[in-house]
């Protein structure tokens, strides 16, 4: 049987947060828990697909036909869901960078910003404006 003969079983997953599934491949579960455990750190493809005994070709076709994304897009989708949580809790902008593994300030704003529209220490003043409602 095809590695995901499987996928229709698979509905929407919150990325980072509890798993919303009857069944997931194990490779992919692995793969998801790996990244979920190592997010802050910069994982190689090749690193990963000896996690899952893969060829990081083969990995990365069956993870973004499984998930939609490739494994390094689902990291940045961790790692931005943690700075989104941090930045509610009031974290300085490049306290969160540092905390979530961003190479420095700058790159976490550029993809923070792409991903969400706005940048960071505007997403943090939003936030607070409301808490303080």
């Amino acid at each position: 049987m095809h590695l995901f003969a499987w996928s229709s079983l698979l509905h929407a997953e919150e990325v980072g947060g509890q798993p919303q599934l009857e069944w997931e491949h194990p490779v992919i579960k692995r793969t998801k828990v790996y990244l979920q455990e190592h997010y802050t750190e910069v994982v190689h493809l090749q690193e990963l697909a000896s996690v899952v005994n893969m060829s990081p070709f083969h990995l990365t076709r069956v993870f973004r036909q499984a998930v939609g994304l490739s494994p390094h897009a689902y990291q940045m989708q961790l790692r931005l869901g943690h700075a989104r949580t941090l930045l509610a809790q009031g974290y300085d902008v490049g306290y969160v960078a540092h905390e979530t593994g961003f190479f420095d300030q700058s790159h976490f704003t550029l993809q923070f910003r792409r991903h969400f529209l706005m940048t960071p220490g505007s997403y943090r003043k939003m936030l607070l404006s409301y808490a303080h409602q």
